[in-house]
């Protein structure tokens, strides 16, 4: 992770291949080769590399982590174009994140499905979903925090939806 956070990517790369062909099972090292190759641009090898990790927490019955794995998928499946398929994987983690109480990561969650009906062109229902998350932030954090993360959030929203010389 540290070669990872100073940007020495094929070092890591490398280290997390290494780690797989002594474990094989290494859920750690398929999240990050998932995120390298996403980094990269090769998503049929992230797609790869979260299925995997993915399935190595439903098998062990990590729900926060599923709900996290299904996420990434849905947004290697926003950037492959198949729209359907990461929005069905956004609704199924938002209903894991939202069993096990694990708000925050519900509410990226929320922001990816609206950058999702925003690639689409729904953007009444990327602004409702941004919305929602605007609330949702302000919630989570509370009080002054809050309404500044409502207020990033929504000044993200108007700059998704509003397009190029509308703001």
């Amino acid at each position: 992770l540290v070669l990872l956070r100073k940007q020495r990517v094929s070092e890591a790369s490398e280290h997390f291949r290494r780690a797989l062909a002594l474990g094989g099972a290494d859920v750690e090292a398929h999240v990050n080769l998932g995120v390298i190759a996403c980094i990269e641009g090769r998503l049929e090898d992230a797609r790869v590399h979260f299925e995997q990790s993915l399935a190595i927490h439903r098998e062990v019955g990590n729900r926060r982590i599923e709900g996290i794995d299904t996420s990434n998928l849905g947004n290697v499946h926003r950037e492959l174009g198949n729209t359907g398929q990461a929005e069905q994987l956004y609704q199924l983690a938002l209903a894991i994140h939202r069993e096990v109480g694990n708000r925050r990561d519900a509410g990226i969650v929320i922001g990816n499905l609206g950058l999702l009906q925003n690639d689409q062109g729904h953007t009444d229902e990327a602004r409702a979903l941004y919305e929602d998350r605007s609330a949702f932030l302000k919630q989570l954090a509370g009080g002054s925090a809050g309404a500044a993360l409502a207020l990033r959030a929504a000044r993200e929203a108007q700059a998704q939806t509003a397009g190029p010389g509308k703001l």
